[in-house]
């Protein structure tokens, strides 16, 4: 019976461990995750940026020309810039909007793993001490059996007495 319940605790150890290591390598993927999402973002973006500069470039250079050519075409190609630069920061806007969301939501659920760890972490610490406390439990008890059993000038029926006497209390 001493085994059963040692190897049942040790099963126990052994799943809260393995879930742990679970968790912990959720968690580390979501971290890579959620940094592989945020240097694609990244790199997404500043290309864009570069893009929306350079096309700005152009649309300046062009813009300098017209000017010598004609007060009105300048006006209409900076309204016509302004609307698309509003344009494409607006679509932008809306872009990193959803991609902040997703890296709240990555975040809490960061989160939630971390809690979950630190609960099976304090259930380890508690399964230990419990093992650690009926470990010496039963040392006690064997070694009272034994000085029992050993014992000079004690009968077979003292034994058995005490040995039922011993095996409640083991058993509670």
């Amino acid at each position: 019976m001493k085994c059963t319940q040692s190897d049942n605790f040790q099963d126990q150890l052994d799943k809260a461990q393995r879930v742990q290591e679970m968790y912990k390598e959720r968690l580390r993927k979501m971290q890579e995750r959620h940094s592989q999402d945020l240097n694609e973002m990244a790199a997404y973006y500043e290309s864009k940026l570069l893009e929306s500069q350079l096309l700005l470039e152009q649309s300046q250079d062009k813009t300098h020309q017209q000017l010598r050519q004609c007060q009105q075409s300048m006006i209409d190609m900076e309204e016509e810039m302004f609307s698309d630069i509003m344009e494409v920061r607006l679509e932008y806007e809306d872009l990193l909007e959803e991609e902040r969301t997703k890296v709240c939501s990555l975040q809490d659920e960061i989160d939630e793993c971390d809690m979950q760890i630190t609960d099976l972490q304090t259930q380890q610490a508690d399964f230990q001490d419990h093992i650690s406390y009926l470990e010496e439990e039963i040392q006690k008890r064997e070694k009272i059996i034994r000085d029992l059993k050993w014992s000079p000038g004690s009968s077979s029926k003292e034994v058995t007495f005490t040995q039922k006497a011993t095996d409640g209390v083991i058993r509670n």
